[in-house]
């Protein structure tokens, strides 16, 4: 640049006047008179002139000159500085090919720039719009270029956490961070406690080696964001005015460059690095869900915490320029549905047992505590008990960290859902009075058969031929219909009622997301089933509610979602 400069300067000099002008003196005199030539040192013409030829002495060059004409020394310079500027544009942008930091090329930029404007009023045969564009252009295409590379690496992250969710770990450590383990506890602090600190956030955020290099390459990618930020906004703010302070130009000439330079460059860059963010968010986005979908076991839990920690982590972390709310919660629903069904199904296997339980022994566990006139339960069942206890232990052992407003209310609704099901599929089984269920799987066509033949059995293990029993038949076709008649006792009914309602508490959800669902149409069949007055029927609801909130601090992560 500074080579093609000045030469601009040096041939606006030279031609046509000084060049015309220095040889016509040389045709003024003999060569070896010129003072110029006789003072050179490497000549010692004041030794050797003596002998030196008369006819060399008297030499005076004869030089044939047409005399050039300025409009025409301006029309060859104008096409030299058009190609060379070509040249020289060409040779920019082989030289950018090799830059990747848009710092180093911010600076390139303005050192470009400012020994151009400080010298172009001293350069003809180029347009300055020509030159400020031609360069502007080929920057701008790498600018954008090193933009695109960086950013787009965020669709590495998450083939990365795709490809780690594929070839899952058997040897995974349990999703449980204890904070209380023995790696903590002896930790040292007596050169500070920040590697305590940070071990404590780990754990309790659930943070293992794999799910740290996840962290750190986003991270980086964040860094180079953040950098590029930095980058648009020194262009956005240099003053070029201060760069030809020294040049007398029209105000609006130097508002053009003010506009071009700090304003319309920034703003290409800008739009760039926000339609690249913007990309590669939504590449990451199809990419995770891609990986979502694929989760359909009830083992595929950890890989279900995995994703979703790592869901949360680049949604806190979003960067300033973007901040899509919805980002990722499709996939983030699908993973909490993985993560409940996760958690619920050791308690829900449990607690089905202990329903059917209850309901072929006839028997109210707490009957004797039942209170008032006529006497009603006031605390639930130990299967409804046991049941939130062990939801709880299995929701803390995914990890506290899980458990925001939205998955706690998504795991209350499976929940409800599937205590409705191990209900029905209890008061579906019909019970003979000895406690023996019966088989219904014998009954003909769809299941609304004409009756059901009941066979015996000797004491000695032999069959005795069947004959109809009425009061089986009575007992399948309330089975069918989903009603026991003659074997549940009400107390029975009432003590299912209030576990109902005990349970309607800790699974409820946000008013704006309360519908009528399965167990609200369970629980009014219920309730309409019983013999009560509509004063004790409130009676046992305050019961229900009032012992929930004595009970309520055991069950703290199912509260979250109130």
């Amino acid at each position: 640049m500074r080579l093609y400069i000045s030469t601009l300067k040096d041939t606006k000099a030279i031609f046509p006047a000084l060049l015309f002008q220095a040889l016509e003196g040389l045709k003024s005199e003999p060569l070896l008179k010129n003072q110029d030539l006789f003072s050179l040192l490497e000549l010692n013409l004041d030794l050797h002139e003596r002998w030196i030829e008369d006819d060399v002495k008297t030499f005076t060059p004869y030089i044939r000159l047409n005399d050039l004409q300025k409009s025409d020394s301006e029309k060859m310079l104008r096409q030299w500085a058009r190609r060379a500027l070509s040249s020289l544009i060409n040779d920019l942008r082989k030289d950018l090919e090799g830059f990747t930091d848009t710092l180093a090329i911010m600076d390139l930029r303005r050192q470009l720039f400012e020994l151009w404007f400080s010298n172009q009023h001293q350069c003809t045969g180029v347009e300055p719009s020509e030159m400020i564009n031609g360069f502007r252009e080929v920057i701008n295409i790498r600018w954008t270029g090193i933009i695109e590379t960086q950013l787009s690496s965020l669709e590495e992250l998450g083939s990365m956490i795709r490809k780690t969710v594929q070839n899952w770990p058997r040897n995974t450590a349990s999703m449980n961070q204890s904070l209380w383990s023995s790696t903590i506890l002896s930790m040292d602090v007596s050169h500070g406690g920040k590697a305590f600190r940070e071990a404590l956030v780990a754990k309790s955020r659930g943070i293992d080696d794999i799910l740290q290099e996840v962290f750190d390459r986003y991270t980086v990618w964040l860094t180079s964001v953040e950098t590029i930020g930095a980058t648009i906004a020194k262009v956005q703010a240099f003053k070029w005015e201060d760069a030809v302070s020294t040049i007398e130009e029209e105000d609006d000439i130097l508002d053009d460059k003010q506009i071009l330079l700090s304003e319309d460059d920034p703003r290409l860059l800008q739009e760039q690095c926000s339609d690249s963010i913007q990309i590669s968010f939504q590449r990451l986005e199809r990419i995770l869900e891609s990986a979502a979908e694929g989760l359909n076991e009830l083992s595929d839990g950890p890989k279900a915490v995995f994703l979703l920690r790592a869901w949360r982590d680049i949604r806190q972390r979003m960067p300033k320029s973007y901040q899509y709310r919805d980002l990722g919660l499709k996939s983030i629903v699908m993973l909490q549905k993985v993560i409940a069904r996760t958690v619920l199904r050791g308690p829900l296997q449990r607690g089905k047992k202990h329903i059917a339980k209850v309901i072929r022994e006839h028997r109210v566990p707490g009957r004797p505590l039942w209170e008032g006139d006529p006497s009603l339960p006031i605390l639930p069942s130990p299967w409804a008990f046991r049941l939130l206890r062990d939801v709880m232990s299995s929701m803390a052992e995914i990890g506290s960290d899980m458990w925001s407003t939205h998955a706690t209310n998504t795991l209350k609704k499976e929940l409800r859902s599937l205590i409705v099901v191990s209900i029905e599929e209890s008061r579906l089984k019909p019970l003979q009075p000895s406690g023996q269920t019966v088989d219904t799987s014998n009954i003909d066509g769809d299941g609304f058969g004409e009756g059901v033949e009941s066979y015996s059995v000797s004491q000695s293990g032999q069959q005795i031929m069947p004959q109809k029993d009425p009061t089986l038949d009575k007992l399948t076709n309330g089975a069918v219909n989903g009603v026991v008649e003659g074997v549940k006792s009400p107390e029975v009914k009432i003590q299912q009622a209030f576990d109902l309602l005990y349970l309607s508490h800790a699974t409820s959800l946000k008013s704006s997301e309360q519908v009528v669902d399965a167990y609200a149409s369970l629980q009014s069949t219920l309730q309409t089933d019983l013999d009560l007055a509509p004063e004790s029927l409130n009676r046992m609801k305050r019961a229900a509610e009032d012992y929930w909130k004595r009970t309520s601090l055991l069950f703290a992560l199912l509260d979250l979602g109130l």
